[in-house]
């Protein structure tokens, strides 16, 4: 009996550990995919107000 316990409870901690990582690795899949989404906000910025005529910097 006391071994099944404490199968049991090593398979919920390394089932925490598992969603753990998930989280994190979610995290940082989310703040990598709004920092790309910003960036392509940022290059459709620039080539709209070259669209729209303003001049270049370097000229």
């Amino acid at each position: 009996m006391l071994k099944f316990y404490r199968l049991r409870l090593e398979n919920r901690q390394q089932k925490t550990k598992r969603a753990k990582i998930t989280l994190q690795n979610g995290f940082f899949i989310a703040i990598k995919t709004k920092v790309i989404h910003f960036e392509t906000a940022l290059d459709s910025n620039k080539t709209n107000f070259r669209n729209l005529g303003f001049p270049k910097k370097n000229d």
